[in-house]
């Protein structure tokens, strides 16, 4: 049985990062080429040494990095065909060496948790030249990476010092030095560019740039700008006013900085005296401006905002308006000799449509010269000799800029974790690949990826692995809010073929709490509908028979939050509100209905079929599953519920308190007694358990990750990770952990076999 739903009360209940307006457009830009695999996402062995000949996106501590795929081409079976594009396939014939097979993660073993696997290169921040002007230099927040322009051939790359992202960062001239600004801590760290050492860090950034002479280091952040020497590692002076970019111009005269801005707001784009410390222009505008960029000349000045660009001229202090995107404006480069610009829109969700996507400016018109390829790009480089133009967006492409045409990619960049297979050592992931989103099924034991083809975005496998449920979701153009359609597909895995098309015409909400029954037979998952003319939603659930595609029973549950079966399949549980009703799944018929005090937030079944457990901000009671009795109340607070192996124990988890830095709760009571056995308190605010008592507990989109066990209170284990979002991390032979990290990788960690 899968169990990767988030329960929809405990996520509203979990603390809300504050985010400034001012800082949105800089989040969006680092969030959101991985958000649109991860918001898809729900949330779950031998290894093999290798030559390390590449495997696009795959490194590893223990040498191994392979990659042979099969292309995977769904047959629909039903009548609504899912949209699908072609998957690439990548053929690498690699060599391969055994190595002692992980061991099973264990409370005894775990000090010996190494990171073995890393998928992906990091999401893209920067591109710049290399001083050689040969060297492509693609700067990820896990590292940089080395390209031959001709080629685009990997040469070497450098990943970040250990427990650092590279969510800002600044090349230095000299091509040997990297500033990064890590916004969780506002430390700006200079380290070599060849081999990761630390070199120095300073206070105060969240914006860098280097002086084109190398002797100057800009940082800036919400409060002010600070200005120092390399020389001396010393503080010059500081600038007043937030900055969330800052650019030094290429004279070494001038210091620009940008406010942040917002909703309501202004923001303000100051031109300052770098040796002096004197303001010498202010120019304000409303809405968001995000970057800058000096023209190699010094002349001009352009700040990207909402569908246009503000250029400045810096020689006579004088500004224009340059309109013609319609969408919020990304990456702008200029030509070497400073005649042309050009410029690109980013992500904006209010104008989805590319349109007016790539553009050439005449600086000294101000007009439009021509529009390249249909692209979105957070940063733009023009070649040496101005006859290509790179961008980089979800991964990096060289386009020929007179015959408008993409000469060479990159990818391989963006990494998800989607499910665990239930049998086996396997791994499903998502990645980005031609600009398209792929599912790619790694196998730890013969370390090759698979590559499926399925529309929509991962479910999750059912218990023997053998289907892989995906969802999707079809607005009607004329009342997209009644008319949607919910379309959950069925694959088979090892052929990669679509089984069978479950389709729910007008739902309104995303699936909820869907599950695979013990045996694979059966599929159910909840939403919401809500019927023309109804004040309030509808709440069913539906379960399909997994056989023949057909819809097999249909429940009306109000506030619906979460179901479990029972372990034999023949009974469901669902809970809402305050009730929790029991399902005969052979008739269709309600068994019972019990009450709780509170809205009923989580429900699990003992797997020896004794018990029901549901949990409220009030309380846990347990319920008799033959009898239906009530056997417990106990008074404390339970968000999600889970028993453990054999079910000797029950798990909760609970987050008292209100505000973003609240900390999880876990709770392991003896279910012979109903006592209370052990609690514990991790340090972070996401948790997951697996059912040998093992806790993971990670920062939401911060910085650190601990192991602990339910059963000794102890926490045995701390990582130096960034976690952008704990998904169900434990392989289902427990022989790895895998963690979705802010840098956009993911990260495997087990412990090597002996």
């Amino acid at each position: 049985m899968i169990s990767y739903r988030e329960d929809l009360k405990s996520e509203q209940n979990m603390p809300k990062k504050v985010i400034t307006e001012g800082k949105m457009k800089r989040l969006i830009r680092y969030s959101i080429p991985i958000l649109i695999i991860l918001f898809q996402l729900p949330l779950a062995g031998c290894t093999a040494a290798q030559t390390p000949e590449a495997t696009p996106g795959v490194t590893s501590t223990l040498e191994i990095s392979a990659t042979a795929t099969s292309t995977l081409t769904p047959e629909p079976t039903e009548t609504l065909t899912p949209t699908q594009t072609n998957t690439p396939t990548i053929t690498l014939t690699p060599t391969i060496t055994p190595t002692p097979v992980p061991q099973v993660i264990s409370l005894d073993n775990l000090s010996g948790l190494k990171e073995m696997f890393r998928f992906g290169k990091g999401k893209l921040e920067e591109i710049a030249f290399w001083p050689d002007q040969d060297t492509l230099a693609v700067v990820t927040q896990a590292g940089i990476y080395f390209y031959e322009y001709e080629t685009l051939e990997e040469k070497r790359h450098v990943l970040a010092p250990a427990g650092n992202m590279l969510f800002s960062a600044a090349l230095h001239p000299d091509g040997h030095t990297v500033a990064s600004a890590n916004q969780q801590d506002q430390k700006v760290m200079l380290w070599d560019a060849n081999t990761g050492e630390v070199l120095r860090q300073y206070n105060g950034g969240e914006a860098i740039d280097f002086s084109s002479d190398g002797k100057l280091l800009a940082s800036g952040n919400q409060d002010r700008t600070y200005l120092w020497s390399l020389e001396t590692g010393k503080l010059v002076r500081t600038f007043d006013g937030a900055a969330c970019d800052v650019k030094i111009s290429p004279d070494g005269k001038s210091l620009a900085t940008l406010g942040c801005g917002g909703s309501g707001e202004k923001a303000n784009s100051r031109l300052w005296d770098l040796e002096s410390g004197e303001l010498l222009k202010t120019i304000s505008f409303p809405g968001f401006y995000d970057d800058l960029f000096f023209s190699p000349d010094g002349r001009y000045l352009a700040v990207n905002g909402y569908r246009d660009i503000t250029l400045w001229d810096v020689s006579t202090m004088t500004y224009k308006k340059l309109s013609g995107h319609n969408a919020r404006v990304g990456g702008i480069a200029f030509s070497p000799d400073s005649r042309t610009m050009a410029s690109a829109i980013g992500y904006d969700r209010e104008a989805p449509e590319i349109g007016e996507s790539m553009l050439l400016w005449d600086l000294e018109t101000g007009k439009k010269l021509k529009r390249l390829q249909p692209e979105r790009a957070y940063a733009l480089l023009f070649s040496p000799d101005s006859t290509q133009l790179i961008s980089m967006y979800s991964g990096v492409k060289k386009i020929d800029i007179e015959k408008n045409a993409v000469l060479d990619s990159l990818w391989d960049f963006y990494y998800a974790p989607g499910s665990w297979l239930p049998t086996g050592q396997k791994l499903l992931l998502q990645t980005v690949f031609e600009g398209k989103t792929i599912e790619r099924l790694w196998d730890f034991e013969t370390s090759r990826f698979e590559e499926l083809q399925i529309a929509g975005s991962s479910l999750g496998f059912s218990p023997d692995g053998s289907l892989l449920a995906a969802l999707d979701t079809i607005r009607g153009p004329a009342d997209p809010y009644y008319s949607g359609e919910n379309v959950v597909y069925l694959y088979d895995v090892g052929s990669g073929k679509l089984v069978h098309t479950l389709k729910w015409k007008g739902m309104t909400s995303g699936v909820i709490s869907p599950e695979f029954s013990p045996d694979g037979a059966l599929f159910a998952y909840g939403g919401r509908h809500m019927p023309k003319n109804s004040p309030e939603s509808m709440n069913y659930i539906r379960v399909w028979d997994t056989q023949t595609g057909e819809l097999y029973r249909e429940f009306n549950h109000k506030g619906f939050n979460q179901l479990a079966f029972s372990s034999d399949g023949q009974m469901l549980a669902t809970v809402g509100s305050t009730q929790l009703k029991i399902w005969d799944l052979s008739t269709g018929e309600a068994l019972k209905e019990l009450f709780q005090a509170g809205e009923i937030d989580a429900v699990a079944i003992s797997p020896d079929g004794n018990y029901i457990a549901t949990g409220s901000k009030a309380s846990i009671e347990i319920w008799d599953a033959r009898t239906f009795e009530p056997v417990r109340s106990i008074k404390t607070q339970a968000l999600r519920l889970s028993f453990s192996e054999g079910s000797p124990y029950l798990f909760s988890v609970s987050w008292p308190g209100s505000g973003f830095d609240r900390k999880g709760v876990v709770e392991t009571w003896n279910t012979n007694l109903w006592q209370r056995y052990r609690s514990i308190s991790p340090g972070y605010n996401q948790i997951q358990i697996n059912p040998k008592g093992m806790v993971v507990s990670s920062a939401r989109y911060g910085q650190g990750v601990q192991v602990w066990s339910a059963m000794t209170g102890e926490m045995l284990k701390e990582l130096d990770l960034f976690i952008y979002h704990l998904y169900y991390p434990f392989s289902a032979d427990g022989r790895f952990l895998a963690f979705a990290s802010y840098d956009g990788t993911v990260r495997v960690f087990g412990v090597p076999g002996k």
